[in-house]
């Protein structure tokens, strides 16, 4: 419920020439004017205006000034990646004319040339809004469809990194408004066999090369590492890929969920990338993965890794019933505040003479964060050693 004196003539003038003169600011306030609610938006009247509009301007004002930006958005004489996904967007709000519209502005922009990138992520946008809208009108997701169809990529690279955007993001079709647990597990599971498809499909037409281009042109790199823990391919070797991946910008991210989920294998494949890695580059590799006792072990391949593991790991997921290694190796490398931090609320997990040798080397140095100490837990340990 705006409160302005400007009339609805006024605010158009003012948005045309910002449009003009001040584009991305242009675009954004007609956006906003265009998601508003037809209830309007409650807020303060003016304090110390002596003029006001009561509260609020007339609702057939409102959708009038509504109409006529609509009109603008579709009438610009050029536009952006950006500025038709947003379009897109605004679909379910639109009629289906203005979104034959849109198709046709999509299409254009399209003939133009355009860089691959920006023509998935438009396709994407089209494909959520309005393919997978089965209440949306036939002749729009028939021309929705003929042109994401005309549009799809040769390279299956392009073609299939929608599909490693952040899972939360990801449609495979149109979802209900409350999903159950077990509706978004199901989920998960048609998604994770789609990705294991697409890998497949890449593996078969580019190879490890495109498994590679994929991961580091993904949104979502992470999403690309975990699926390729199920990958059975004859085309694909962990070791292989995690070798050429180590040192690229996207290395860590892949690498990192890519051994998390590979937790129980973890006692065969880190010692055959041991002799494919340089003792540095192994002990960060290290450190990427969980904290659990099969990384403990790989790190004992020499004494300067298993140091470099042990002053720099960060052994947030340690269970109860390796708490206690964990504590005594930490305390060897002389962090006995983070091997503190593994026991914090499950003191009962470790021998109470361990606690007791773990408390006097604390109180020889300073935490490592002092943030993350607080003074009752402590006294709780206290109360467990007396």
């Amino acid at each position: 419920m705006p409160q302005t004196l400007a009339d609805a003539d006024t605010r158009l003038t003012v948005l045309k020439q910002l449009l003009k003169t001040q584009p991305k600011v242009g675009w954004d306030l007609c956006l906003l004017q265009l998601r508003r609610d037809d209830g309007g938006t409650y807020n303060h009247k003016p304090r110390w205006r002596r003029r006001a509009t009561e509260y609020g301007e007339p609702q057939a004002v409102a959708r009038t000034l509504m109409v006529q930006v609509v009109q603008i958005v579709l009438s610009q004489p050029a536009y952006s990646a950006e500025q038709l996904r947003d379009l897109a967007k605004l679909m379910p709000r639109l009629d289906t004319k203005q979104n034959l519209q849109v198709i046709t502005l999509i299409d254009a922009w399209y003939q133009q040339g355009q860089t691959w990138q920006d023509v998935e992520k438009v396709r994407e946008v089209l494909r959520s809004t309005v393919i997978l809208d089965r209440a949306a009108p036939a002749t729009l997701r028939s021309a929705a469809e003929k042109w994401y169809a005309q549009t799809v990529s040769v390279d299956p690279v392009r073609r299939n990194l929608w599909l490693f955007e952040d899972g939360w993001s990801v449609k495979l079709e149109k979802q209900a408004e409350d999903n159950s647990a077990d509706d978004y597990q199901a989920q998960e599971k048609r998604l994770l066999a789609v990705r294991l498809k697409a890998i497949g499909e890449i593996l078969l037409t580019r190879g490890e090369a495109g498994i590679l281009q994929l991961a580091e042109e993904a949104v979502s790199p992470r999403d690309v590492g975990y699926t390729l823990t199920f990958v059975e391919n004859e085309n694909f070797h962990v070791v292989d890929f995690v070798t050429a991946i180590f040192r690229r910008p996207v290395g860590k991210t892949v690498v990192s969920a890519l051994l998390w989920a590979l937790r129980e294998k973890l006692s065969s494949v880190l010692p055959a990338l041991q002799g494919r890695l340089s003792e540095n580059e192994f002990a960060t590799l290290l450190l990427w993965a969980p904290c659990e006792p099969a990384v403990w072990r790989a790190a004992e391949c020499s004494p300067s890794c298993s140091d470099t593991y042990w002053k720099n790991v960060e052994p947030s997921v340690v269970t109860d019933g390796n708490a206690e290694e964990a504590v005594r190796r930490l305390m060897k490398a002389g962090r006995s505040w983070t091997a503190f931090r593994v026991v914090n609320y499950r003191f009962k997990a470790v021998d109470v003479r361990l606690l007791v040798d773990l408390l006097w080397q604390m109180g020889q140095s300073l935490p490592e964060s002092p943030e993350e100490v607080k003074d009752g837990d402590i006294r709780r340990c206290f109360e467990i050693v007396e």
